[in-house]
């Protein structure tokens, strides 16, 4: 049972790391950013553990909507991380 809960959440936080990055790339293309999506995804993914503003230009509430989106798809992915790490963790000890 464990095992399957490990592939499950596995699978989850790779589909949630795909999703990122073509939330990331939606945000780069809308703000017209000369980096590339994967420097978009890094730049929110360390803005997604902060408190201060973001540096990029959120003038739309479509960009800001899409911005939050990423943000939550960062933290939902970590949490899942944490989630399969300690699932590990009491199947090891089991």
């Amino acid at each position: 049972m464990v095992t399957l809960l490990i592939i499950l959440g596995f699978v989850f936080t790779v589909v949630l790391a795909f999703r990122g990055v073509i939330l990331a790339n939606m945000l780069q293309y809308q703000l017209g950013v000369k980096k590339g999506a994967l420097e978009v995804y890094y730049i929110v993914q360390v803005e997604a553990f902060t408190i201060g503003d973001s540096i990029f230009n959120l003038d739309n509430d479509n960009k800001l909507e899409l911005y939050r989106s990423c943000i939550n798809n960062i933290r939902h992915m970590y949490f899942s991380i944490f989630v399969v790490v300690i699932l590990i963790f009491i199947h090891e000890l089991t």
